[in-house]
Formats: C-alpha cells, structure tokens, sequence
C-alpha cells in the first residue's frame, strides 16, 4: 500500500538538510589508462570538479535528489550518468570514447541562415525579458543553426558549450544545446541539453544586486511551486490551483475565423454591407470571449502522488490546470483570483499566471522541486516565458533577506 503524501512530506524535512558525496574515476575507453583534467559535473547546478592526474574525482556537498552526471573533455563523447542521491555514490567505471573525425579533404558547405534565424535562437533560448538583455553570448561560433523555410522549423544544436554570461543573475552558464527547435507553425518552442553554472565574481554591491535578482527569478517559479507542494504550503508561498472549463459561449477558434474571412470577404465585395459589418461584429465579439472559466479551487492532494522511489514525486491531472502567484505576497493576503482567462488564439496569462497540460500520465519531480521529464510538461503563460535568462542552479537556495 502507497504512504500518503503527508508521510512522505514528513520525510522530507527529516532528509533535505543531508548531504552526499559523488565519487568516480574516469579511463580512456582506447588504451585503458586514467583521464586527468576531466570536467565532471552535475547537470543544472554549479556543483562540479575536474579529475586528478589519476582520474578520480569527488563532488561533495551534493543535496538528495535525482541528477545527470555529466563528464565532458575536448575530443572525447560527452557521458552521463544518472544518479539517484540518497547516500554517498561510488559511479560504476566511465570509459569516454574519443569522437569521430570528418574525413580530410571533405569540405561541407552549412546552408545559409539568416540574421533572424540566429536572432531567434537567442530569443527564444535567453528570453526577451529585462534579465535576457544583461545576457551575453561569449563564444556564438559554436552554434550550428538550420531553418527549414517550407515547414517554418527552426533547429539548433551546439558543438560545444555555449557560454553565456548572465550580468543579471551573477552567473557564467555554459550550455552544451543538444536539441533546439522551435516550430512556427504549431507555436512551439522545446530545447534541451546539459547546463553548468559558475558565480561571476563581483564587489559587495554587485553580489547584493545578484541575490536580489536570484530571488525575483526564483518567486511564482515551477521550481518554487514545487518545493512549495512538497512542504505542503503552497497557500502561505503565495500559490493558488485551479480547475479549468471551457467556455461554451465561445465557438472554436477555426469556426471563427473562418467567419470572420467570410464576412470581411463580402464586406470587400460590396454586397450586404450592413448585413457584413453586424455579422463582423459579432464575430469579433466572440473571438474576444475567454478561453476558459476558473471553475474550482484544486488541492495538492489532486495533483501530487507518491511513487515507489524515494525522494521522488509524480504530478498528473487529466486537463489542463491553472497556477496563479501573487507577486507581492509579503505585503498582499491571498484574494480572489480571475474568474477567466484568455481571449483568441492565446491566453492573456500575466505575470504569476501559468496554465499546465501534463502530455504524459506523469511528470516527475524530485525534493530540489526540479522535473524529471520536463519534455511530459507544456506550460503556458509565465513559466512559459522563463527562459534561460531566470534560469537558476538546482542547488539554489531562496533566502528571505535577499528580497
């Protein structure tokens, strides 16, 4: 029989607080022999280390929770290892392979891309917010970018890792991009890879300056929300769930344009003129109509499930769910939220307003409130927005002081 959520959450405060060690040794999967200067890290933190000269390692201080172990030298495959942190680990033997050369004398011509296509690459991976114009891309050599103008996709990937030096948050992020694409057909943007952050080194007021903007990234973020759900206070961090339904009042978005190009098409046409603007009208009326009615108050205990693994927790709803965020919750009691949301083709979803669709019977997340499968998630409005410009560290953590 599953414990309940609340026993787990009860473990949770008895565990957090602990912290492990990452050990390893790194061999030449060619001739055998020990690996030195090896830059071995976990995934999305800025906890790592590099191998001595006889290849072993050891990354301390390491919280509980489930990371990527990534293993990363120049001319060799990048490994990774996923490590479920619990206790002390002692990493099975990384053989790395050396990676392919192109053959000599082949010349490949990469197809031409334009100013906007790498503009939005860097849009889309970095943001378009306050933060994202106090981010730099220190090494854009390394980007390899293709856009297929028949289907509108844009993909991207890096050979190797692209350096980004985030002014706002205090933070050197070098992001190996595996997959980037974004279809603008379907209004969908996905990427992934592996992250590493380092601390930029800045005087007193600089680093004030960064832990206040850590903690502005942090508020109303999924990562915040869920370490909000595992101590069972999403109400008292400032979070609030609700159902969604749709409005039946509004007719589809294909019904109305298609009315809508009817009516201006006889408006165009001078036929019925009055008839065409009233019929408009009232079309434009309905495509003005919200999406969706908040219809109910969800609970943690509606959407949060234990598993069979410890430190590990699953999130699942059968329809898309509503999380609002009060901003200045220091200073501002939790009231009413909006009673509707979204208007046409997309959400007019604000600031600390975020619509979740759970693609997957399950998302998983982990007791540092980071996703498993993110790619099982599809989230609109503001964590939607949050690019890697408010990207912060999984072993962040919020203090009160620095707001």
């Amino acid at each position: 029989m599953k414990p309940c959520l609340t026993i787990l959450l009860f473990f949770l405060t008895a565990t957090c607080f602990a912290q492990y060690k990452i050990t390893g040794i790194v061999y030449d999967a060619d001739d055998k022999k020990p690996l030195p200067g090896v830059n071995v890290f976990l995934n999305n933190t800025t906890n790592g280390t590099q191998s001595n000269p006889e290849g072993t390692f050891s990354i301390n201080n390491v919280k509980p929770g489930q990371y990527e172990l990534i293993v990363s030298m120049v001319g060799y495959q990048t490994f990774h290892y996923v490590a479920k942190v619990n206790d002390d680990i002692k990493v099975p033997q990384i053989s790395l392979k050396t990676k392919a050369t192109s053959l000599s004398g082949v010349n490949v011509k990469p197809r031409p891309v334009s100013k906007r296509n790498i503009s939005d690459f860097k849009d889309e991976l970095i943001g378009r917010s306050d933060f994202a114009k106090q981010c730099e891309i220190i090494n854009p050599n390394v980007i390899d970018i293709n856009y297929n103008s028949a289907d509108k996709i844009l993909t991207a990937s890096t050979s190797g890792f692209l350096i980004i030096e985030n002014k706002a948050l205090g933070y050197k992020v070098k992001y190996l991009v595996n997959d980037f694409i974004k279809d603008e057909k379907k209004l969908y943007v996905y990427y992934e890879g592996y992250v590493q952050f380092e601390p930029l080194e800045g005087n007193a007021a600089q680093q004030q300056i960064w832990r206040r903007n850590r903690m502005v990234a942090y508020n109303g973020s999924s990562r915040h929300f869920l370490r909000a759900v595992l101590a069972n206070d999403i109400q008292g961090e400032g979070f609030k769930m609700y159902k969604l339904s749709i409005n039946r009042d509004r007719p589809s978005d294909s019904l109305i344009n298609a009315k809508l190009k009817q009516f201006w098409a006889s408006g165009m046409a001078n036929t019925n003129i009055s008839v065409s603007k009233d019929s408009l009208n009232y079309w434009r009326a309905k495509q003005l109509l919200p999406n969706y009615f908040l219809s109910g108050e969800l609970s943690v205990k509606a959407i949060i499930h234990p598993t069979d693994q410890r430190s590990l927790y699953a999130i699942s709803y059968p329809e898309k769910f509503y999380i609002g965020y009060k901003i200045n919750k220091r200073n501002m009691a939790i009231g009413s939220m909006p009673n509707f949301i979204g208007a046409a083709q997309t959400y007019s979803l604000g600031n600390g307003e975020t619509v979740l669709t759970i693609k997957e019977p399950f998302a998983f997340f982990d007791i540092n409130g980071v996703f498993i499968n993110p790619s099982a998630i599809h989230m609109e409005g503001y964590w939607g927005r949050q690019r890697v410009a408010e990207l912060l560290p999984t072993d962040f953590e919020p203090t009160e002081s620095s707001l």
